[in-house]
Formats: C-alpha cells, structure tokens, sequence
C-alpha cells in the first residue's frame, strides 16, 4: 500500500506540473481510481478498519492523510490561487473528506461521476469570494 500511495504522490505531482493548482494532478488521478474498482474497495475497507489503534494500517492511512494535507499546504499564492479567507489545511482535509465521500458512493453507485465532482468542488472553493462574516453584514 505504501509503494501504491508513493506512486500515486508522484503521479499527482507530475501531472500538476506548470498548473496553476497544486490539485491539477488529482483529476487524471480519480480517473485512473475509476479503473481500477477492485483497488477502490481494498482502499475503502482498510480506511474503515484501520480506524482502531491496534490496527496495522492506522499509521499507515493516519499518515496518508497527513502526507496529503502538507502537500497541499506546502504550495504559496502565486501557485494556488485560493480566496485568502480559506486555510490551506482546512481546504486539504475537506478535500480528503469528499473524495472519500465520493468514493464510497461511487462504489454504490458507478454512475456517480467523481470527476465532474472533484472538478465542481475545487471550482467552488476556487471561486469563493466572501469570508465567513461576509453574510453577516
């Protein structure tokens, strides 16, 4: 599982490169998910069953998860162009949570398109011009 996630880092970082996002890579990513359904089910079973600590792959996911989030915290302004109101870290766990999401609905249901999903979810979060207090005022 570690070679297949250090394998799938590296691919993200190539296919984001020259992209304005540091989240370019994950698309082509997904769609290669979407291939290989036997894959997504290992994955999804040992996120759940690594939930406990006794579990050998706690560490594993727990640090999968962190990997991922400073990845994505590591890229500055002129890289990713992220409303300034919106934290990095606090982007990179609501993408973890979605994708996950979409994966365990995706397996249910493979109509499910997690592209075009992932694909709005960053145009949201890309396009979002108000601060928290915005709708306050």
């Amino acid at each position: 599982m570690q070679r297949r996630f250090a394998e799938d880092a590296e691919l993200v970082d190539r296919l984001g490169l020259g992209e304005a996002s540091p989240l370019a890579g994950y698309d082509q990513l997904i769609h290669w998910n979407m291939d290989d359904q036997v894959w997504m089910q290992f994955l999804t079973v040992i996120q759940a069953g690594g939930l406990t600590d006794d579990n050998p792959a706690f560490d594993l996911i727990r640090n999968r998860y962190s990997v991922v989030r400073e990845r994505i915290d590591a890229h500055d302004g002129d890289e990713f162009d992220l409303p300034h109101h919106l934290g990095r870290h606090d982007v990179a766990a609501l993408i973890l949570a979605a994708m996950d999401g979409l994966q365990l609905q995706w397996l249910y249901d493979p109509s499910i398109d997690m592209r075009r999903v992932h694909r709005l979810l960053i145009s949201l979060i890309e396009s979002a011009e108000r601060g928290p207090d915005a709708s306050a005022s």
